[in-house]
């Protein structure tokens, strides 16, 4: 097999491009740089960035063995994790503009480029993590995933789980008028501010890093997060109760640019899609671990409650009446999400 033309210096000029938030074209390159220092004979060097500490099962579980896995074959995958060359916005942006050839995103940010990818972000789509995978790595992902590749040169790979994001608030919440009232922090994507207000809550946009303090100073009154984000980020310290409302099971896309795909080798295309799909598999085992483990140390030792008793049907019923009239882009993969669950 001959060199690969692919993988892309990253250079002092393009990392002063992410900081304007502005991108250009990608620099010229001589191949024979892409090849590992001192290692004459690799064949091809892919860049993998994205926004997860290194002890994230993302990166452990998913990037990790995806890199050892890729080394086999001859790919030389360098991995920058905890947002080192950007936000998933800014990565992004890098692998369509040419300077970075791989990242991890979810589909809100993907929805950016292609709104309908982000239904998979959509409150109450998933029943739980079989349908999940069954949806995103089945027919209907493959259809939203040919769709946005064709507009945007942005290839998805496969879908890890991510963990299915749960409320805490200063009170119980086990159904939708439990939240009326409520300034409930929520990642800044149109979708989410969509699923908190059919939650009932009052949706309150702010950066993650923020939370904590918002919730201490009373700024905001509740947030939504997967159980290891709540944990890490102490939020058991400024609530007093932790409700498993599950309203979305969530996922992350490993992504690359369709160019850089299309110049590897058949061989190495195959291998990339076995490795990406391989690591999913090892997500889902080490995050759902995670999950329990951490939930059942919180029922023990943590300040918050847990509150397990959440009329969730009463929740989706809320979520299908009315997501799909307040996103008609995607309202009806929404619906064949729901009637694939049936089937």
């Amino acid at each position: 097999m001959g060199h690969t033309r692919t993988g892309l210096t990253v250079t002092a000029t393009a990392l002063a491009l992410l900081a304007t938030g502005c991108v250009g074209h990608a620099p010229d390159v001589d191949p024979d740089d892409l090849r590992p220092a001192g290692d004459a004979d690799a064949e091809v060097t892919l860049r993998l960035s994205h926004a997860y500490d290194v002890a994230h099962p993302a990166h452990t579980c998913g990037a990790e063995p995806l890199r050892d896995r890729l080394a086999d074959v001859g790919v030389d995958l360098q991995i920058f994790p905890s947002a080192q060359l950007g936000t998933e916005e800014q990565a992004l942006q890098l692998l369509h503009t040419g300077n970075l050839e791989m990242t991890v995103a979810g589909p809100a940010f993907l929805g950016t480029w292609y709104s309908p990818a982000e239904v998979f972000d959509a409150a109450y789509a998933f029943e739980d993590v079989d349908h999940f995978d069954a949806v995103t790595n089945g027919p209907i992902g493959d259809e939203v995933w040919a769709e946005l590749n064709e507009e945007t040169g942005l290839r998805v790979l496969g879908s890890w789980y991510y963990g299915s994001r749960h409320t805490s608030a200063n009170q119980p919440v086990q159904q939708p008028g439990d939240l009326t009232g409520q300034k409930v922090r929520v990642p800044t994507a149109p979708v989410y501010l969509s699923n908190m207000e059919i939650m009932g809550g009052t949706a309150t946009p702010m950066a993650l890093g923020e939370v904590y303090l918002g919730l201490q100073q009373g700024v905001i009154d509740a947030q939504e997060n997967p159980i290891p984000t709540m944990r890490t980020m102490r939020f058991d310290e400024v609530q007093t109760h932790i409700s498993l409302t599950a309203h979305i099971v969530q996922g992350v896309m490993p992504v690359i640019a369709d160019a850089v795909y299309e110049d590897l080798s058949p061989d190495l295309q195959a291998e990339l899609d076995d490795a990406t799909m391989d690591a999913a598999q090892q997500v889902r085992v080490c995050i759902e671990e995670q999950e329990e483990e951490m939930l059942e140390e919180w029922r023990e030792n943590a300040d918050a409650e847990i509150v397990d008793d959440v009329d969730t049907e009463a929740f989706a019923e809320a979520a299908r009446e009315r997501l799909p009239e307040m996103h008609p882009e995607w309202g009806e993969i929404y619906t064949r999400i729901q009637d694939a669950a049936r089937e």
